[in-house]
């Protein structure tokens, strides 16, 4: 098969790689583009994903990423009812890497900044144990609102998600992540091989064009990272206009961030600054990103040393160009190491079973922050601790959050209410309740106006005793959806929402609805059916579960299970595994 390439892009990867490596990435693409699938860790149960990979659709492990598995190209495992449960999620496995560079550990405050359609934010909220709070962005409506649906399919608990622009979302959280994703907007050239339009509509303008809007955006995600926490930037893109290049301007401006080791299998280390110097005098976009910052390069080259007296390079900064699993541990280190950019890591589609990502993680370090500011961040960080233990409850007084409390007694498992009791505030707006991390809603409390706005996915008017009763600040329209949307209310009685239903598995329910993977009512209760409850099943609300995760929700009623499936969702599914 005889592949088109541009030929400013078969010139810019000669270049930058070398004509051995352009000859192992054309190779490639005679095999087709690899595919890969994550296991959700809280709701895939084990009888489920051992059929699918008794079956052969589950094959080997993804080295880089837990829980995550490559899948034959036309496994149809997005027809199977498992997808539509939240237990699998399709992601393109270098992409996999991200979420493990990032490292995200329970508790933490994490911000997604691009977050569409959702592939990272959702692998990192499982890294997270869905503990803590999860911001996910995206500017785009209609991109957002796929961001929105995957979230609830997969169950997320703790995640909010915004349709802000970066600059819009600093304003509203300065300094407050620990952990900050920009998996920024590139020219895709990781896409090529599944992607021939992508192929076909690169330009050579494209990598300096995009690496004025990746640092505009780097810029709006630092202004909200906390002193000690880390961004961690990455592309599905290999030249390095767009990778070291935006790195290495960043660092320029911002000295007090540090370059960190990434221990990612089967990985490629980034391009040294010699590397660099070297390419830009045959990759011109690569000598006009460098330019601005040419004195502040060579201020780097006299300071770490690298060079001998000779004007050669110490042997050491000289890495093996094929691993990059091995290295110093995170944090900040010599200067050299600050701006080492062979710290970076790079997947290519040749080296490692994947499409193509790039990634850097830079850390803006403790030290330099000064002393006086320190104490206040912990004077306030005690004073949030205290607010949090005294506001369980926002608005506890509205009537929604007694039918709310009403319709959990009778249907939803203590230790699932001790949960929310105890990492979340119930939060009314409008005809909605949301279960809001407490940090967020702490936060927004404390910065927030009151506003008479309704939040977007309000569809319905609500009485004005509901609404005068509420004593939380509504929030800005830039939120989608805040923590998990609880329940509605419609025609004075409560409804509870799909996201909700998503989030639960049959252990949170008092009386679940439970069937098996290989059960035909499940596929009867996908397309819409009613179906049968067990015999003795008692009346109301009942969460419809398949191998333990929760689907759905379905009302009893005369000994017919009433179907709640979301209309827009009802489609007929068939099972992967026979």
């Amino acid at each position: 098969m005889e592949i088109e390439w541009p030929e400013a892009y078969a010139d810019m990867f000669r270049a930058c790689f070398g004509e051995e490596q352009w000859r192992l990435y054309c190779e490639a693409f005679l095999s087709p583009p690899v595919r890969g699938v994550r296991a959700n860790r809280r709701k895939a149960h084990g009888a489920a994903v051992h059929a699918l990979q008794a079956a052969g659709l589950l094959r080997d492990s993804v080295p880089w990423s837990a829980d995550s598995y490559y899948i034959p190209v036309d496994a149809p495992v997005g027809a199977d009812p498992l997808h539509a449960a939240g237990c699998l999620y399709l992601q393109e496995p270098s992409a996999m890497a991200a979420a493990t560079a990032l490292s995200p550990a329970p508790g933490e405050r994490i911000l997604d900044l691009c977050a569409a359609p959702g592939s990272k934010t959702t692998h990192i909220a499982a890294l997270m144990n869905n503990d803590g709070l999860l911001v996910a962005n995206e500017p785009n409506p209609e991109r957002c609102r796929i961001l929105a649906e995957n979230t609830e399919r997969m169950g997320l608990l703790s995640t909010t998600v915004t349709q802000a622009k970066p600059e819009s979302l600093a304003s509203l959280f300065p300094q407050f992540f620990s952990a900050i994703l920009v998996d920024a907007p590139c020219s895709g050239e990781g896409m090529f091989r599944k992607d021939a339009d992508a192929r076909a509509c690169w330009r050579p303008d494209l990598p300096l064009a995009n690496a004025r809007r990746q640092l505009d955006i780097l810029e709006a995600a630092y202004s909200m990272l906390a002193p000690g926490g880390r961004i961690l930037y990455a592309t599905c893109t290999f030249n390095p206009v767009e990778n070291e290049g935006v790195v290495l301007n960043f660092l320029a401006r911002h000295p007090e961030l540090a370059l960190a080791e990434m221990h990612l299998p089967q990985s490629a280390p980034g391009l040294t600054l010699k590397e660099l110097q070297t390419i830009r005098t045959s990759y011109r976009p690569l000598d006009h990103c460098l330019q601005p910052i040419d004195d502040w390069l060579a201020s780097v080259e006299r300071t770490d040393g690298s060079r001998n007296t000779d004007g050669s390079y110490d042997a050491e900064n000289s890495r093996n160009r094929g691993n990059h699993s091995e290295g110093r541990q995170n944090g900040a280190g010599s200067a050299k190491e600050i701006r080492d950019t062979s710290l970076c890591a790079r997947y290519f589609p040749h080296q490692a079973r994947g499409e193509g990502h790039f990634m850097a993680v830079l850390y803006r370090q403790r030290a330099l922050l000064p002393e006086d500011q320190a104490a206040s961040v912990n004077d306030n960080t005690r004073r949030e601790r205290a607010r949090r233990r005294a506001t369980t409850v926002s608005g506890a007084h509205s009537p929604l959050v007694a039918l709310f409390r009403e319709f959990a007694s009778r249907t939803l498992s203590e230790s699932f209410l001790h949960h929310l009791e105890d990492a979340y505030t119930l939060w009314p707006q409008g005809d909605l309740l949301f279960a809001a991390p407490r940090d967020l809603a702490d936060h927004l409390r404390a910065t927030a106006a009151p506003s008479k706005q309704r939040p977007p996915d309000s569809r319905r008017r609500t009485s004005a005793r509901l609404r005068s009763e509420e004593n939380t600040p509504a929030y800005s329209p830039l939120f989608l959806r805040i923590g998990l949307p609880l329940v509605r209310v419609a025609q004075r009685h409560v409804v509870p929402t799909h996201s909700l239903a998503m989030a639960l598995i049959a252990e949170d329910a008092l009386h679940p609805l439970r069937f098996a993977y290989d059960d035909p009512a499940v596929l009867a209760y996908l397309k819409g059916e009613s179906i049968a409850p067990p015999p003795g099943a008692p009346p109301g609300w009942t969460l419809v579960t398949m191998a333990g995760a929760g689907i759905g929700w379905g009302k009893i009623s005369d000994g017919i299970l009433k179907n709640h499936y979301p209309k827009g969702l009802r489609r007929a599914y068939r099972f992967a595994a026979p």
